[in-house]
């Protein structure tokens, strides 16, 4: 049995203690030099070596992790800390010879770090007063980072003083203890790490990553989102629902069954001028979706739920879990999003698409929809990864295949984790819910692009504190796509 890099509830020495992750701006292959900073570990002798040790915490359990000096990718001194890993899910090292413990002036802290594969690095630091706790007030009393590393070096960059609540916090005490950690090691896997730093200068907002951001969206004006079946142009989310916020209507609450109705009517109307359309719905086990074969049930519907929720041992914790295979779950803002892809290889090549509907539904319990009572608007932004199923999480779209930024929240440069892309849109409409998917299905299958599916999600005005994903039992209820070709 594997656990977290710490456990929930266990009692940490002598000290309670703060942890957090820091937040890391990824630089390959080349090393910040600044001559404010001060050495926190520099990994020179074997005394420095003897203060590391592994992990030690009640039902820890994960396999020991070799520790010992190394001459090899060396940024200061004559040594770096190789460490050497059996597997594990979280593979833990710390040490408590904390030669700066006080960090209240301190604004970066820096590291270098060389990897032979693309990983997840970690490091926590442990305050005097902070828990361990899996409550709210544990997670918003550490602040934990984790770092989305390249093959080859890279030096970190960690912002300690930003705002929000993934930032150090001075009032949780003196540091006691600094731990490292590779998430889902693979055996024989070896890192080298040297030259851990503070520094007492601050960096400006444009020097750090989107995850360091409060906002968790786009918003230095890199570049904008295209949003299909329209001239827009927009920032995010929040900048498309102002747009469009004049237009908004109150929502005429739909059943499935009426939402079904209607898009079946509107087919034979169609048909009336294309006498060769065809109806296709794409639900998981509902027949229907291959004319050709009108009893095969369709089974190629694929969705999980990500959380990337702050503060950053949240992300630890709920980051690491795979929702591939729940019936029900939440769909909230990018941060806590779902993630649906639907095959579509039973529509033949050289098809137009001449009208479609994205449909998904929320569960009768928990909150009430908040779609009526402000203006709202919900999401479909394109994916860029081939994502797995039941092995996607906030750190990896399948093992050990890394995002580029958690949840896939990287829309720049030529091979993006998203694309800066919104296949549809639309306000919410209550318990069911659809959106014109008529531009999308062109862009899949008119224009022949790659389809990674998309990430679903809104702008907070409106919250599916439940929905029904493709293993609901409802199964009219589970999330569909109906299509009209030809």
């Amino acid at each position: 049995m594997t656990h977290l890099p710490y456990r929930l509830g266990s009692n940490f020495s002598s000290k309670n203690a703060l942890v957090f992750f820091l937040v890391f701006f990824v630089i390959s292959s080349s090393l910040i030099a600044d001559p404010s900073a001060r050495i926190l570990f520099d990994f020179e002798t074997k005394k420095d070596l003897a203060t590391w040790t592994n992990q030690k915490l009640d039902n820890y359990t994960e396999p020991a992790v070799d520790i010992e000096l190394s001459d090899k990718h060396v940024s200061h001194g004559k040594h770096s800390l190789k460490l050497s890993y059996n597997g594990g899910l979280w593979p833990t090292v710390f040490s408590e010879a904390i030669s700066i413990d006080d960090w209240k002036n301190e604004k970066i802290l820096n590291a270098d770090i060389t990897l032979s594969r693309d990983a997840v690095v970690c490091f926590r630091v442990m305050q005097e007063k902070s828990t361990r706790d899996n409550n709210w007030d544990g997670f918003a009393g550490r602040f934990e980072r984790t770092a989305l590393l390249k093959k080859g070096n890279n030096t970190l960059v960690a912002a300690l003083c930003h705002k929000g609540d993934q930032k150090f916090v001075p009032k949780f005490g003196k540091v006691v203890r600094f731990e490292i950690a590779l998430y889902d090691a693979k055996v024989g896997d070896s890192i080298y790490i040297d030259n851990i730093r503070l520094s007492p200068t601050d960096m400006s907002i444009q020097e750090l990553p989107f995850s360091q951001l409060k906002g968790k969206m786009p918003n230095r004006g890199h570049h904008l989102f295209t949003v299909l079946g329209s001239n827009l142009k927009v920032k995010n989310i929040t900048h498309l629902a102002s747009e469009l916020a004049p237009d908004w209507k109150m929502p005429t609450p739909r059943s499935i069954k009426e939402l079904e109705t209607e898009f079946k009517e509107r087919y034979l109307e169609i048909l009336k001028l294309n006498p060769n359309a065809k109806l296709a719905i794409f639900r998981d086990g509902q027949a229907g979706f291959n004319p050709k074969k009108p009893e095969q049930v369709y089974s190629a519907w694929r969705d999980t739920y990500i959380s990337c929720h702050e503060p950053e041992s949240m992300l630890t914790v709920k980051g690491i879990i795979n929702y591939g295979k729940k019936p029900l779950q939440e769909i909230f803002m990018r941060h806590r999003t779902a993630l649906m892809k639907a095959d579509f290889s039973s529509v033949p090549k050289g098809s137009k698409v001449l009208a479609a509907e994205f449909v998904v539904c929320r569960t009768k319990d928990f909150e009430a929809s908040r779609c009526e009572k402000m203006p709202n608007m919900w999401v479909m932004e394109a994916c860029n990864r081939p994502w797995v199923e039941t092995e996607v999480n906030a750190f990896q779209y399948a093992r050990h295949r890394y995002w580029s930024n958690f949840s896939g929240r990287a829309w720049e440069g030529e091979n993006p984790d998203s694309l800066p892309l919104f296949l549809a849109h639309g306000p919410g409409q209550g318990q069911v819910n659809s959106w014109d998917f008529t531009h999308a299905m062109k862009y899949w299958i008119e224009q022949e692009k790659p389809n990674y599916g998309f990430w679903l999600y809104g702008n907070s005005k409106d919250w599916f504190l439940r929905a029904h994903y493709r293993e609901s039992k409802e199964l009219a209820s589970r999330p569909a796509i109906m299509l009209i070709y030809e």
